[in-house]
């Protein structure tokens, strides 16, 4: 049964120089995307049940299942890309190059500060791919992506709530070095989500660890993931695609086995 899901789960469902500092905090609307990842359905509340409703997005969209693609590559960026705006632009042929460097690198490890992929004439991503967004639509990599990343066999096992806590607390901790974590969230067997985020800061409380991440389905804000303490078990807000509530979550693009 389980190996039936997770097969149709595959077939469905980021010295100093100038320039944008490597050792700088994430900062949403900088170093994110300017285009969303979109969803192939639109999604309502029914007023009577509470439960999540879809049907077709029409007209289909063109650039759609990247989720997991865009938070990967933003963090590739994050490692491996220093953006230059004192220097001269380039040409597109120039610039899809570049997108090529930096998406073949490692999503695990950063560059040497030295062996950085320059991307010269913009501050940052978001002010790039706002600019160059068919570029980086064809050159980050296709949804087959998403569907085949290598860390979904974790979803064949339960999620504990010991493993939960563990989780947050890796996270945090990372977090905290100024680093950022790709994160699979997802409700399993019944795939009410299945999607990736990139935390990217967190704070915690008696109560709670609050991770602010990027959501590749949102290009203008933030969401808050959080973990509660009490029920040893994350929570993650309603969105346009989601009704909200309970998730489980694990970082990807960590190791060979994620």
């Amino acid at each position: 049964m389980r190996l039936g899901l997770i097969g149709w789960l595959i077939v469905t469902g980021c010295v100093h120089r100038p320039g944008v500092e490597p050792g700088r905090p994430f900062q949403f609307g900088r170093d994110t995307f300017a285009f969303p990842n979109q969803t192939y359905w639109t999604y309502r509340e029914d007023p009577v049940t509470g439960a999540m409703e879809h049907e077709s997005r029409v007209p289909r969209p063109d650039y759609a299942h990247r989720c997991f693609v865009l938070v990967r590559a933003a963090k590739e960026f994050r490692l491996h890309a220093v953006f230059r705006p004192d220097q001269p632009r380039l040409t597109e042929r120039e610039y899809r190059a570049k997108v090529r460097t930096v998406v073949r690198r490692s999503s695990r490890s950063a560059a040497e500060d030295g062996d950085r992929v320059e991307i010269p004439g913009y501050a940052d991503l978001n002010a790039f791919s706002a600019d160059h967004g068919a570029i980086l639509k064809e050159g980050l990599g296709g949804a087959w992506q998403s569907y085949t990343q290598r860390g979904h066999w974790r979803i064949l096992f339960p999620f504990s709530e010991t493993h939960q806590r563990q989780v947050a607390e890796r996270l945090q901790a990372k977090l905290e070095t100024g680093e950022v974590a790709a994160v699979h969230v997802i409700r399993f067997p019944e795939l009410s989500i299945n999607h990736a985020v990139l935390a990217f800061a967190a704070r915690s409380d008696a109560d709670a660890i609050h991770f602010q991440a990027y959501d590749p389905n949102d290009a203008e804000a933030a969401i808050d993931l959080i973990f509660d303490r009490k029920t040893g078990r994350f929570e993650m807000p309603r969105t346009p695609y989601f009704i909200g509530g309970t998730v489980d979550a694990y970082e990807v693009y960590r190791s060979a086995w994620y």
